[in-house]
């Protein structure tokens, strides 16, 4: 049975969901996403946890049947993205990749589609998860060193209150430039400085969030040497951010 809807409250909720919408309103993700409106972009901005563990799968006809540890919100004919699942560099059951979900027997299972060799028993894969999205997506969390601060102003327990907020965002590299090792890169640079600028010009219109800071923490890079060939050199980008909200006292 799924669980209840519950609405953000407090500040580190609040803050968490405002800036869910300051990522999905930024003009280069959602232009990885090929869209220009939020409410196309959100669901792929995720509040903490992003990836559902898969437990195990099996094979039969071409027809993928996953069992995941907990329960899922995939939906029939939506995308999702599949990481982590394959059994060996060379293996003829990896199941890794972008899929489209079709059945749905039930909260903790589903199936799709992919021309694969047969199981005669249950595959239990490590550190497999299904991402309910195609990417590019983004995480936001508060930050684990500075979640939220307060300070007192005055007496009668006033106080003003901040904190800082992580913010993951991981995109395909360009079909021109999955091999490509001296362009590869400068695309990923390229998109993640402009993010971090869209951030901080961003911030404060309209409706959206006002924050103190945005900092690009770290660019990495994910290749496929896990996979059946290395035609894919440079698969994926990643970039962390940190940004601050609030008033200190």
């Amino acid at each position: 049975m799924p669980s209840p809807e519950l609405e953000p409250v407090g500040p580190i909720s609040v803050a968490l969901d405002a800036m869910r919408t300051l990522v999905a309103s930024l003009p280069v993700f959602q232009g990885l996403l090929d869209t220009s409106a939020v409410i196309d972009t959100l669901p792929n901005v995720f509040a903490g946890e992003v990836g559902i563990p898969i437990e195990s799968y099996t094979v039969a006809s071409n027809t993928v049947t996953v069992t995941t540890r907990r329960p899922h919100n995939l939906t029939t004919l939506t995308f999702a993205t599949i990481e982590g699942a394959s059994i060996s560099a060379q293996s003829d059951r990896n199941i890794s990749g972008l899929i489209t979900v079709g059945v749905i027997p039930s909260t903790t299972t589903f199936s799709f589609s992919k021309t694969i060799t047969d199981t005669d028993e249950p595959v239990f894969p490590d550190f497999a998860y299904v991402i309910p999205c195609q990417r590019p997506y983004a995480v936001v969390c508060e930050s684990e060193d500075n979640p939220l601060r307060s300070a007192s102003v005055g007496t009668g327990g006033a106080s003003v209150l901040a904190g800082e907020i992580d913010v993951l965002i991981e995109a395909d590299v360009s079909s021109s430039y999955i091999n490509d090792p001296v362009f590869a890169p400068v695309e990923a640079r390229n998109s993640a400085a402009t993010i971090l600028q869209q951030m901080i010009q961003m911030q404060g219109t309209g409706n959206l969030i006002v924050l103190n800071s945005c900092n690009l923490v770290s660019v990495e890079f994910i290749n496929t040497s896990e996979q059946d060939s290395n035609v894919k050199r440079f698969e994926r980008w990643r970039a962390l951010y940190r940004v601050s909200w609030g008033l200190d006292g």
